[in-house]
């Protein structure tokens, strides 16, 4: 058996099997040793796949325990049930696992304390992973009450290498501890944890000067260096995450800037990571020329990595998209959608299965389609008001728009221009060359939309199938001993153990552990280093999926209306409407659905949909069927805020009036005029009226008697 172990250790898996399958052939009757037997052969087969058959290594574990279960107890078959939690949960079956662990936890007492030790600190990582609060304190207690007490008393009696084992594990109680009260908004006792790491890390800086002078081997001198190194960088982890949570960003950004250490500066990933979360960080902190700045830094660094490392691995550290999107947020906010439209182009090629990055690309041409509006209205009169005019003098009538008038924003129909004929999209000392650049228009703003309809939905629909697998097998297996109940869950590596064997090397655990964890903030839900959908993050992120799906159908409605399609803005409202979205894009929805009925001259139909969004917010349906008059008289100050209101009543009071109901639209803009009598939108409403019931005249005192409009964002204050 020895043999075998040596094999296994230098990684020689098919002599270690062969060894192990002559020994298994010549034990008989001892069905411990032929369990351990068959578990080594197992984890061997398993390790020369290359780790990659994981499901067919969980059936022979799985065959190994209904056969034996009825001559051995739980702890014989121990290490056999850990390596089956371990591996249901690097496949995301979180319950599956947690009942392993919880048979393991029942006969803590009886089991290697190596062992309990590993099933408990896995049960507890669950557990707040669950936000199972009340068992993770009991777990805290019992591994407390367990392992370290007992190891306290006979501390004399144990050897250097079993008291450095349990500081370790001191240290990896402490992190869950952090992470724990963390989840609690607890920030003392996070606090109170962080310090002690301190202390350990204290402690192990002065046993390691001792060391140093009675001379240890290169080995093991190297050896605590690694794991000093890795305790700081957790530590400093630990007390960023503590200030992120105490939502302090100027503390968080004070220590990411003073964090200085020579061992990570060899680790090529480690300046665009670090700059790209200070970014962030600025970001939120509503600082966007700040965080402009550390996102440039972060993809001059990210361009020397892909220039100094000519290999594959440069595709996983390659952080450039994730990087340019969160530069794209900047740039929208700095009202800048040309050139953010082209850093969210250059996010597509590893984020283009995000659905908020096509919703951004979306935003950004709606945005430059405003602005030209905007600059366009400023210049141009309202002649595009009036159709025609027939007669003269006293005689004269005006026929006035029904429908969409001319577009002037941005061009309907998408249009292939070169990289060149787009507006420079330089930032400082940004330059992007190869970057396929498409025209903004409202045709891909529609594509754009669509996209992230699509790549919403799909997902969706996965986890509403992983969910439905998940209860049918649990009710398939109630009475069983392990029920088939899967949950997504956070997919994080732990080590596979089986009397002995580990899986991997540990030199290679120290390598590992050489390396800093950095991980991306990035803004949005993006997971950093990522580029393929992960089905845990999704299903965390659920709730988030259905917003990007609601938002996407919004922005299709809307880019419809604008692109004279009022059959697809119908069609995507009620879409949305079936979803069941918050207050406010309900009524979002309800508009424009309203709108596209009196483009298809369906008027009785909108007036149904304006009538929705006034149920739910302040009127009732009744009170509006009965007339305007029942309508409460609001002052101005109690509608200061409540804009929406106001066009509400406006967009119904327009659809009377194509119903030639002059009277009852009459009052309800009289309604829209107490709310906000300075807006030159209520004003040019009165005159729209006015010239529809054929008083020319009036439309003319009225023009006559207001003053220059204001802007309508100053009518509203």
């Amino acid at each position: 058996m020895n043999l075998a172990h040596r094999l296994f250790t230098q990684k020689k898996y098919n002599e270690a099997s062969q060894q192990i399958s002559t020994l298994l052939e010549k034990t008989s009757g001892d069905n411990k040793k032929i369990v351990k037997l068959k578990s080594h052969l197992a984890l061997c087969e398993y390790m020369k796949t290359g780790r990659t058959q994981p499901e067919e290594y969980l059936e022979t574990l799985n065959g190994i325990v209904k056969q034996f279960s009825k001559d051995l107890t739980t702890v014989d078959l121990g290490y056999v049930i850990y390596n089956q939690a371990i591996i249901n949960y690097q496949l995301k079956r979180s319950q599956k696992a947690a009942i392993h662990l919880e048979s393991l936890r029942k006969n803590v007492g009886s089991l290697d304390p190596y062992l309990g030790f590993e099933a408990t600190h896995l049960l507890l990582k669950l557990s707040i992973e669950n936000n199972h609060i009340s068992q993770a304190n009991g777990l805290v207690s019992l591994i407390e009450n367990q392992f370290f007490q007992t190891n306290t008393k006979n501390n004399q009696k144990n050897s250097e290498l079993q008291t450095r084992n349990q500081n370790k594990n001191k240290h990896r109680l402490l992190m869950l501890k952090i992470k724990l009260s963390l989840c609690c908004s607890e920030h003392n006792k996070a606090e109170l944890f962080i310090n002690q790491l301190q202390e350990i890390k204290n402690r192990n800086l002065q046993q390691q000067k001792e060391n140093q002078i009675e001379k240890l081997n290169e080995k093991d001198l190297l050896n605590e260096n690694l794991s000093l190194n890795m305790m700081r960088c957790k530590i400093e982890h630990s007390k960023m995450n503590l200030e992120e949570a105490k939502n302090n960003l100027w503390g968080l950004s004070k220590m990411m800037t003073n964090l200085k250490m020579k061992e990570e500066r060899n680790y090529s990933n480690f300046w665009s990571s670090f700059y790209n979360n200070l970014g962030c960080v600025e970001l939120k902190n509503n600082k966007s020329g700040s965080a402009l700045f550390y996102f440039k830094k972060a993809l001059m660094a990210n361009s020397q990595i892909c220039k100094n490392e000519k290999t594959l691995n440069n595709f996983s550290k390659d952080k450039r998209s994730e990087i340019m999107y969160n530069t794209g947020l900047c740039l929208i906010l700095l009202e800048k959608p040309q050139n953010a439209f082209q850093f969210f182009q250059g996010a597509l090629v590893c984020l283009y299965n995000r659905p908020r990055v096509w919703i951004r690309l979306a935003e950004c041409c709606l945005l430059e389609h405003f602005r030209l509006i905007k600059d366009k209205e400023q210049k141009n009169s309202l002649n595009h008001l009036v159709k025609k005019v027939i007669g003269q003098g006293k005689y004269r009538t005006v026929i006035l728009q029904t429908g969409i008038g001319p577009n002037d924003g941005l061009n309907i129909n998408e249009e292939s221009v070169s990289f060149e004929d787009i507006v420079s999209s330089n930032v400082g000392d940004l330059q992007f060359h190869g970057i396929p650049v498409q025209s903004m228009s409202l045709d891909y703003a529609s594509k754009a939309a669509s996209n992230s309809i699509l790549i919403s939905e799909k997902l969706l629909k996965i986890i509403n199938n992983q969910n439905q697998k998940t209860s049918t097998t649990s009710n398939n297996n109630k009475n069983s001993k392990i029920n088939e109940n899967n949950t997504i869950q956070k997919n994080e590596k732990n080590v596979l153990i089986n009397n002995g064997f580990k899986k991997g090397n540990e030199k290679e655990k120290q390598k590992n552990q050489e390396k800093i964890n950095i991980n991306n903030t990035t803004l949005n839900s993006l997971k950093s280093g990522n580029t393929n959908i992960d089905l845990d993050d999704l299903s965390k992120n659920d709730q988030s999926l259905k917003q990007d799906l609601e938002h996407g159908l919004l922005l299709l409605s809307y880019i419809s209306l604008c692109c004279q399609n009022p059959v697809t803005a119908l069609s995507s409202a009620k879409m949305l409407l079936n979803y069941n979205p918050d207050p406010y894009r309900a009524y979002l929805a309800n508009i424009y659905a309203a709108e596209a009925c009196c483009l298809l001259n369906n008027p009785n139909l909108a007036k149904e949909y304006i009538s929705q969004t006034l149920q739910k917010r302040r009127y009732q349906v009744e009170k509006l069927l009965k007339g305007p008059k029942n309508l409460k008289i609001m002052t101005p100050k109690e509608y200061e805020s409540n804009w929406s209101d106001c066009v509400t009543l406006l967009n119904l009071a327009f659809v009377l009036i194509l119903q030639n109901e002059i009277q009852t639209a009459s009052e309800y803009i009289k309604q829209a005029s107490r709310m906000f009598p300075n807006s030159p939108l209520v004003l040019l409403s009165c005159v729209y009226l006015e010239l529809s019931n054929g008083n020319n005249q009036n439309a003319l005192e009225l023009l006559k008697s207001c003053h220059a409009f204001y802007p309508l964002e100053n009518s509203q204050k």
